[in-house]
């Protein structure tokens, strides 16, 4: 039976909210994106910023790099990027770049700046109204769950800044 485009956009969101929680648990920050071209699974990122001490390592990023690698083209016309948080200026501007015509996300930027990040508060619909072909963009897919991500990662940072105090007040 043909899934709506609803159902599959929860499945597939489902796995860069999975991707994201993996990322989450090597202490990374909690963004995931999935890559889905001709209705397949090409590319699933998290968020890589502190391992490779690399700021442009987003989630989306390297989503778009493996997802090209793979496809063998620079070009994502006919895929879908899904990712947790609504992508950033620099994201924005590579999936325009890339040609990706649908982007599905859970939270926004807002969501991800109450939740403790600090971003430039520029749309992802803002943006791609200046793009050179038309872009369309889903929101509030799997809110809950991209809000958990965000609840976890922080409660985990504030136990390891717990254990870091605890540690360095131990006599020695």
């Amino acid at each position: 039976m043909p899934q709506s485009q609803d159902e599959l956009d929860r499945m597939y969101m489902r796995q860069a909210v999975d991707c994201a929680m993996e990322g989450t648990q090597r202490m990374e920050f909690p963004f995931g994106a999935c890559l889905v071209h001709n209705d397949r699974v090409i590319a699933i990122a998290s968020n890589r910023c502190l391992s490779s001490k690399d700021p442009t390592m987003h989630a989306e990023m390297i989503a778009i790099r493996e997802a090209c690698g793979t496809l063998d083209r620079a070009s994502l016309q006919q895929a879908t990027l899904y990712a947790t948080t609504e992508p950033c200026v620099m994201c924005m501007g590579a999936i325009h770049w890339a040609g990706i015509p649908r982007i599905v996300y859970g939270l926004t930027i807002e969501d991800s700046m109450v939740l403790g990040f600090k971003e430039i508060q520029l749309s992802a619909r803002t943006i791609a109204a200046h793009a050179a072909y038309e872009m369309t963009l889903k929101g509030g897919v799997l809110t809950e769950e991209c809000q958990q991500l965000f609840h976890n990662w922080n409660r985990s940072r504030k136990f390891i800044r717990l254990f870091e105090d605890w540690s360095a007040t131990r006599p020695k």
